[in-house]
């Protein structure tokens, strides 16, 4: 009788120990889902300066802290090593992001980067020179060196787009915000490679 009561005794201590653990995985498991899955509030950033990572869901845009961003999936590049004095230079799986004072004022989705991962309003590695157009319009900056075209947008509250950096200078304030886009195009007019950054990147070609 001892026996079974002692047997009984440590049946019970394990069924609770059981229960405490399960419950503190159900707990835990909450938790990392609500961290995980709770977006930035974007309510305040214009879809021109965005970059949506498909795989995960993740919206990366410009002024974005660099905290904000899976330190593990950034890596330090020196493949902007000119530039190494004024940025702190980083790949996300293989998107270059350039930071300044913490703040990302740089993304570039390169030829090597996953097709169809990385979009910006749609656009994505692979997509036609119209399917551009049909999204920002037709003013923009053509180079027929690069074969590529870039969107000059001047952000006072409203978005004004120029044709030309000088344009920009001209009409530009203390309180304006630039934004560039670039897509490099392939023989076949198709997105090779494209990129996005603000005055901060440009200010060092300017000096």
């Amino acid at each position: 009788m001892i026996q079974f009561i002692n047997f009984y005794k440590g049946a019970v201590k394990r069924y609770r120990f059981l229960v405490a653990g399960f419950v503190a995985i159900l707990i835990l498991t909450a938790l990392t889902s609500c961290t995980s899955t709770k977006p930035h509030d974007l309510s305040g950033v214009p879809e021109e300066i965005q970059l949506l990572d498909t795989d995960t869901g993740q919206v990366f845009y410009l002024g974005m802290e660099k905290s904000q961003i899976h330190s593990k999936k950034l890596v330090k590049s020196d493949e902007f090593s000119d530039r190494s004095e004024f940025f702190d230079t980083y790949l996300y799986e293989g998107v270059n992001m350039l930071f300044y004072n913490d703040k990302l004022i740089f993304m570039q989705v390169k030829d090597t980067s996953p097709k169809g991962r990385f979009k910006m309003r749609g656009l994505e590695l692979g997509s036609s020179v119209d399917e551009m157009r049909e999204v920002y319009g037709n003013e923009t900056t053509y180079s027929h060196f690069s074969n590529s075209y870039s969107y000059m947008i001047l952000n006072e509250g409203e978005f004004y787009y120029f044709k030309s950096i000088a344009e920009y200078m001209g009409q530009a304030t203390a309180e304006s915000s630039l934004y560039i886009l670039n897509f490099v195009m392939d023989g076949d007019n198709r997105i090779e490679r494209f990129s996005i950054f603000n005055e901060k990147f440009v200010d060092v070609d300017l000096q």
